[in-house]
């Protein structure tokens, strides 16, 4: 977990069979760049980013969580999604809650068993 201010940088590691979440971003000024990595096979989410923290996740492969792909909340968090495959999921494979706006691009969302991208919230914009 990086929280309270902290900056931590996570390259071409590989992240699995967490009892809970695979990395998680928490906090204003807290800040994760998550960079060739593949996050699977998680009891819970795979990357979790909230409480104003901001967050890169670029080129990783996030499979097989028993939750979210990747999960984001809060209108002052920053999340950047790039050029990522994210699928097989139990559930969404990127879920916004809460009036996050996070940035998306280039990436393959599919085979999740719920919806590839999931918005919730009111004022709720991905």
């Amino acid at each position: 977990m990086v929280q309270d201010k902290a900056y931590a940088t996570i390259e071409n590691c590989n992240i699995f069979t967490n009892t809970h979440v695979g990395i998680a971003a928490d906090g204003q000024d807290t800040k994760a760049s998550i960079n060739g990595c593949e996050i699977r096979d998680g009891k819970y989410y795979g990357v979790w980013v909230q409480d104003k923290a901001c967050a890169t996740i670029e080129n990783c492969e996030i499979s097989k969580n028993k939750s979210y792909g990747v999960g984001v909340a809060n209108d002052k968090t920053n999340l950047v999604i790039r050029n990522c495959k994210i699928y097989g999921g139990k559930d969404c494979g990127v879920v916004v809650l809460d009036k996050a706006r996070p940035v998306i691009e280039n990436c393959d969302i599919y085979g999740n068993k719920s919806a590839g991208i999931n918005v919730e919230g009111e004022k709720t914009k991905p």
